[in-house]
């Protein structure tokens, strides 16, 4: 998927390859005026002649076109992309067009860019995209090993990751350049440190994984705050199991903890997080229930794109897969709710091959954590503006992809109760898996592109 899919047509990945390139501009800019207020935004000279010339603009949300191709095995305007030395700083006079200054993902792959600096854009582009299927990989591995932890063997993990590094929106979030695959990273990272803490006890290494992963995910995209909560809650958790003192005293410090920890934020970032919670900034509604109604009305017949855009929404927004394949996965999903409210309801009729339920209730708080943070901020910007702008495209919710195949396989379990059949269960949604990626592939992606 890194060779196949044009340059710049991953998800923003134009505004992500600018903020690389900005962060390589030296801190004392003497070869220009910077002009922080400067109120028109813009690429440099290098991305935008290159955006140009390989027509992102006239393929990007237009699924009927394609770039013009040449007849000979060079790509048409090629040479002039490769070989001429264009500025790669923004001009004077202008803001530059980046996403964040946050430094989690671009941090390495701006050293890329910097190691590269000689070579053409194509050679540091499609690096950079290398440097983000290497973190898909880590998140495959990943995803096995938190398998084997939980307890289950080395086939039925092998499946789990396999489910995983074939999901189509996973497989392309690490295939382009986009900090969304080191949010999956860290998320996934936390989720091994907890389940190793949870399973084996504490740890001087899990609890670096787990405090790595929380600070890599807060300086890589907000939705890591998930990470901070996460471990709050298991830091009380232990200290609860291991501390023994008498319940007053361990509520009224876990009470200045909290009352600690939010004086810190608000020293961090001043009003934002008081504000946020008091709703004292400035709303478009008159109430709060106004605002959450409409919103809820505004967002409902946008669930099935959600649903869509999680499974399979390619290119820049514009190609999807079959929608009834989406009404497939949805049959898989409701067998596996009911068979998590079995698992809960009747812990005495639990298989011995599903893990421990205190693994499925942490499995089971991260994602919807992960899914109240996304769309609470989503409401947010909503009850200030009146405008759904945000969204809750499905790729969002992509950092809890573990934990959510997790949840799906220990339902699937819980119904069957038999390891055999379980296990094929589990082979034949691989298999088909595998199949949805290769439809994917051959099926969506390469004729939107190239026929």
């Amino acid at each position: 998927m890194v060779a196949v899919f044009p340059i710049f047509q991953g998800p923003d990945e134009l505004l992500h390859y600018s903020t690389i390139q900005f962060s390589q501009e030296p801190k004392n800019k003497n070869y220009r005026e910077y002009v922080e207020g400067a109120k028109k935004i813009a690429f440099s000279e290098e991305i935008s002649k290159t955006e140009d010339l390989t027509e992102t603009d006239k393929i990007s949300f237009h699924s009927g076109f394609i770039q013009s191709f040449a007849e000979d095995s060079k790509g048409k305007s090629e040479d002039e992309i490769k070989n001429t030395a264009w500025k790669k700083y923004i001009v004077e006079g202008y803001k530059p067009n980046v996403v964040s200054k946050l430094p989690g993902f671009y941090f390495i792959s701006s050293l890329i860019e910097k190691i590269l600096a000689q070579e053409d854009i194509f050679t540091r582009f499609f690096t950079e995209r290398i440097f983000s299927a290497l973190l898909g990989l880590l998140i495959v591995l990943l995803t096995y090993l938190i398998a084997r932890k939980i307890g289950w063997d080395e086939k039925i993990s092998l499946l789990l990751a396999t489910l995983i590094a074939f999901q189509p929106m996973f497989s392309q979030s690490s295939a382009i350049i986009n900090y969304d695959i080191m949010l999956i990273f860290t998320f996934t990272l936390f989720i091994y440190g907890a389940v190793w803490s949870l399973k084996d006890g504490l740890n001087w290494l899990n609890v670096i994984i787990m405090f790595l992963a929380t600070a890599l995910g807060i300086i890589t995209k907000a939705p890591a705050i998930v990470l901070g909560l996460a471990l709050f809650v298991l830091a009380i958790y232990f200290a609860r199991k291991h501390l023994k003192i008498r319940n007053s005293y361990f509520i009224a410090g876990t009470i200045a903890f909290i009352l600690l920890a939010i004086a810190l934020l608000e020293f961090i970032a001043p009003g934002n997080y008081f504000n946020l919670l008091l709703r004292e900034n400035k709303s478009h509604f008159d109430s709060i229930f106004q605002s959450l109604s409409k919103y809820f009305s505004t967002t409902l017949n946008r669930w099935d794109w959600s649903e869509l855009s999680y499974w399979g929404n390619f290119g820049w927004l514009d190609t999807d897969i079959p929608s009834w394949i989406v009404g497939l996965t949805h049959w898989i999903e409701i067998a596996s709710i009911a068979g998590l409210i079995a698992y809960f309801a009747f812990p005495q009729k639990i298989p011995a091959f599903l893990p421990q339920r205190k693994l499925a209730v942490f499995f089971l708080l991260i994602f919807l954590a992960l899914q109240f943070a996304i769309r609470f901020a989503d409401w947010n910007h909503f009850d200030k503006t009146g405008k759904i702008e945000i969204g809750t495209y499905g790729r969002y919710f992509l950092p809890v992809i573990t934990a959510q195949f997790i949840l799906i396989s220990i339902g699937l379990g819980m119904l069957v109760r038999k390891y055999a059949i379980w296990k094929n269960i589990l082979k034949v949604l691989s298999l088909s898996m595998i199949l949805l990626w290769i439809y994917s592939l051959l099926i969506i992606i390469i004729p939107r592109y190239y026929l």
